[in-house]
């Protein structure tokens, strides 16, 4: 009686140890987060067909349809019907932004990644690959190179690849650090080239700003920097971001937004950032040479309000900028004739 009840007490325990195990090796859920508005069904469905398609299957899929005119809604609910693990939301129309935050209320995985209706995944093994990372390193961001392709005037794609160097950093600004002293890391800016800890984004509650339609997917990434911790760069490119013709950041009578907006951006990240090292200021002012640059490559009607102009550029500390942004806000004209080159 006494070995059986030792064998039994064994067993039990090890049953035990067996509940614990499964409980804790439960495998990472990731929340795909697809806001879509008016995209054309080819290029929808092969952004779903790259999601659905994924052979790892512990995640789920957030469609936001942000009030679309066309067929889009009818496309996703076709999905939904073959797939468990959609989830859709239909709004009214407020924007890309707004329709990234309604996808992070609703979602509930472990991580995070956004994807644009238009782009998609490279392959059907992204998050497998991606999980087997978190597996072995419990990171906050996972960073990873992306592809751009689009449509040239004969019809014809072209499509280029980028790379990094595989890398764990203790956080994410050590990648900023590095980026911006000239080791180009990654591109910083681009919601869409990261896996995201949900966690880290739900408990500091970021949101993307809806103020602004150019711009809100760095500020984002920026202020989930502010938060993180380790931070694994990936070297092979997981998601492919595509430029069609007819899309936001293509339309001309949208450059004018686009420009003001970018100024607004460079603002709030002074203004929210706390980060005051060489390398972030020098990221920063980077970016608000070139909003100065851009907006007045082809019409002095971009010019953003004047205050902004000059209190973001007394922050940059940078006495060439403060005298370029004093000219461009009070005799632009002169600036056209002083510094022509730099706007062509």
């Amino acid at each position: 009686m006494y070995f059986e009840r030792i064998i039994t007490e064994t067993i039990i325990k090890t049953s035990e140890i067996q509940i614990f195990i499964i409980i804790f090796m439960q495998e990472i859920k990731f929340s795909i987060i697809v806001p879509v508005y008016n995209t054309p069904e080819v290029l929808l469905r092969r952004c779903l067909d790259s999601v659905v398609n994924q052979d790892y299957k512990h995640f789920e899929i957030v469609l936001v349809n942000d009030g679309s005119t066309d067929d889009s809604l009818c496309v996703l609910k076709e999905y939904q019907v073959s797939y468990n693990n959609i989830k859709i939301i239909d709004k009214k129309n407020e924007g890309i932004s707004a329709a990234r935050n309604t996808g992070i209320d609703a979602s509930t995985g472990d991580y995070t990644l956004f994807v644009d209706s238009d782009d998609y995944l490279l392959r059907n093994t992204v998050l497998t690959e991606l999980s087997k990372i978190l597996e072995k390193d419990d990171c906050d961001c996972i960073y990873f190179p992306g592809a751009n392709a689009g449509e040239n005037s004969d019809g014809t794609v072209w499509y280029v690849e980028n790379h990094y160097d595989e890398k764990i950093y203790n956080n994410a600004w050590e990648c900023l650090e590095k980026y911006c002293l000239g080791e180009k890391v990654l591109v910083f800016g681009s919601v869409y080239a990261q896996c995201y800890k949900s966690r880290t984004i739900k408990e500091n509650n970021l949101k993307f700003n809806t103020n602004v339609s150019y711009g809100e997917d760095r500020l984002f990434v920026i202020q989930f920097f502010a938060c993180a911790g380790k931070t694994y760069v990936y070297s092979k490119p997981c998601y492919c971001y595509f430029t069609r013709k007819d899309s936001l950041m293509t339309q001309s009578d949208k450059e004018i937004k686009k420009m003001k907006d970018a100024f607004v951006v460079v603002e709030l990240l002074y203004n929210t950032i706390r980060y005051n090292t060489t390398a972030y200021n020098r990221y920063v002012n980077g970016l608000y040479r070139k909003a100065i640059s851009d907006s007045y490559k082809n019409s002095l009607k971009v010019r953003p309000k004047k205050i902004i102009l000059i209190t973001t550029a007394i922050k940059t500390r940078s006495i060439k900028v403060i005298i370029k942004s004093f000219l461009l806000a009070f005799l632009p004209k002169l600036y056209l004739k002083i510094f022509n080159s730099e706007t062509k």
